[in-house]
């Protein structure tokens, strides 16, 4: 299995987030925030979080969940759960 370097990390999740917003990916960077984003909203945020699951084996808490406003928080939570021995 690779190990994820911490900018692969934020660059995947990245990706992921405009992926499933639909918008091009030059919009969404690591820091993005999700009030930055039209398209990011609470129906999103479950779309994220579903595909943020099924990419890298992590499940994420009703708080994780109520506590994400932005790119820098999915991140966190990637490196939560890597650390908790979740494959990425």
């Amino acid at each position: 299995m690779t190990t994820l370097t911490d900018s692969d990390i934020e660059s995947r999740v990245a990706a992921l987030v405009a992926d499933v917003l639909g918008v091009d990916p030059g919009a969404i960077t690591p820091a993005t925030r999700a009030e930055e984003i039209g398209a990011w909203d609470s129906f999103a945020l479950v779309r994220i979080v579903f595909a943020l699951e099924a990419e890298y084996g992590v499940r994420l808490t009703m708080a994780e969940i109520e506590a994400i406003d932005g790119v820098p928080a999915l991140v966190a939570a990637v490196r939560r759960g890597a650390g908790a021995g979740a494959g990425a």
